[in-house]
């Protein structure tokens, strides 16, 4: 049954991809396309190239898998070229592109195909019409090119492909920021453009981390935080950007900080500093701290800002940095010299930042106010003995916003404050 499902759904996809090539893309249903895609994204995560002892019982035999992987993969740069503009049609199709590659045996028989090779160097480049894709595309996209190049490729492909892919970003992204007139360019649609599709390429990157990639991919990005710190001071009066830019510090806490050794934390955390002070300067300058609140969405930054600070206080109990031989380094297992930024450092500057602003009101937004309780808990439960060492009013806001907890929010809330 399975297999005349899927020789049908392979019928219709070929009608659709053929109708694509002769110029009918007006006559197709966005939807079918959308259908298509969805069952065969579930069809390759549960069956294509499984486990050797299951996959010719239940899959399909290893030259027939091979042949499906390169035709999905056509499928992906087809529905990428005809379906760019729709939305949601090209996130399903890239997130089809991410199943395939997310699993090694099926990324071997991927990175061998020139459509593959071909759809990289385009994307890196920003050719038409891949930078018509949504931001999300163009993250997961990202993701799927950092999970091929981890795929078995000797070091001569590897160094190829790293240098086709990741550093036409950097050079773009350093040839912008360095520029002398970068605060008078900044507003350039052009320039914006750019700017808000290297963050996105970033969050992609980190999320495509992987317990063997973790070291190469923060070297590459630990390159762009400090220039993503200069990008939140001219882009101060710009919300959607500042947001992509905490977005990116997010995602490198979050999927690296638990494999990175004492010297690689530390250049991290010194980095979330630098991210904090810029953040505290413009709530500052924008008197926000005295503005009433009006919608959820006009605070993610603070949203954004709370995850990082819990992000960062997760070092302190999933640490995998001396588990595996793979992640000590010489620069990395060894102390480092002159640094004195830690955890808490980052997180206390951080709570000084975000406890003036969590008022009552913006404690009745939900996200805010989840978020906002795991963080104290968070900093309550490692570091205790630094609470009473706030200063004294943050120390009331603090009990207060605990009283709240206890009396006026949600049971998920309740919970968290009588943890504390």
């Amino acid at each position: 049954m399975s297999s005349l499902l899927l020789s049908a759904v392979l019928r219709t996809s070929e009608v659709e991809s053929r109708a694509a090539a002769a110029g009918l893309t007006a006559l197709l249903s966005p939807q079918m396309g959308k259908d298509i895609v969805w069952f065969l994204r579930r069809w390759t995560e549960t069956y294509l190239l499984m486990e050797e002892k299951l996959s010719e019982q239940i899959g399909l035999p290893l030259s027939a898998a091979r042949w499906m992987v390169r035709y999905l993969l056509e499928k992906v740069t087809d529905n990428l070229s005809a379906w760019s503009s729709e939305a949601e049609l090209a996130n399903d199709t890239v997130e089809l592109l991410v199943t395939l590659v997310e699993k090694r045996e099926r990324a071997a028989v991927v990175v061998r195909c020139e459509s593959w090779w071909d759809l990289a160097t385009r994307f890196a480049a920003r050719r038409p019409p891949l930078h018509l894709l949504s931001g999300a595309a163009q993250t997961a996209l990202m993701k799927a090119l950092v999970l091929g190049g981890v795929a078995h490729m000797d070091a001569d492909a590897k160094e190829q492909y790293w240098a086709e892919v990741l550093r036409p970003l950097r050079q773009r992204f350093l040839d912008l920021v360095t520029r002398d007139d970068f605060a008078q360019i900044s507003q350039q649609e052009s320039v914006r453009r750019e700017v808000v599709a290297t963050l996105q390429a970033l969050c992609g990157i980190a999320e495509a981390t992987q317990v063997d990639n973790v070291a190469a991919l923060f070297s590459f990005l630990v390159d762009f935080l400090s220039g993503c710190i200069r990008l939140m001071e001219v882009y101060s009066d710009t919300p959607e950007t500042i947001n992509l830019i905490i977005e990116v510090f997010v995602e490198v806490a979050h999927k690296q900080i638990c494999y990175l050794g004492e010297t690689r934390s530390s250049e991290l955390y010194e980095a979330c500093l630098a991210l904090l002070q810029v953040y505290a300067k413009n709530t500052r300058s924008s008197g926000r701290q005295h503005a009433p609140p009006q919608e959820e969405d006009q605070y993610q930054d603070l949203l954004l800002i709370m995850e990082l600070l819990t992000n960062l206080l997760s070092k302190e109990f999933i640490d995998f940095s001396d588990s595996d031989e793979v992640f000590r380094n010489p620069d990395q297992g060894a102390p480092a010299p002159g640094r004195t930024v830690s955890a808490v450092d980052v997180v206390l500057y951080g709570v000084n930042i975000v406890l003036p602003l969590m008022s009552q009101d913006l404690l009745k937004f939900p996200s805010l106010c989840n978020q906002y309780y795991k963080l104290v808990t968070f900093m309550c439960e490692i570091f205790p003995e630094k609470i009473p060492q706030l200063p004294e009013d943050l120390f009331k806001s603090l009990m207060v916003s605990l009283e709240l907890g206890l009396t006026s929010y949600p049971p998920t809330v309740m919970v968290l404050s009588q943890s504390v």
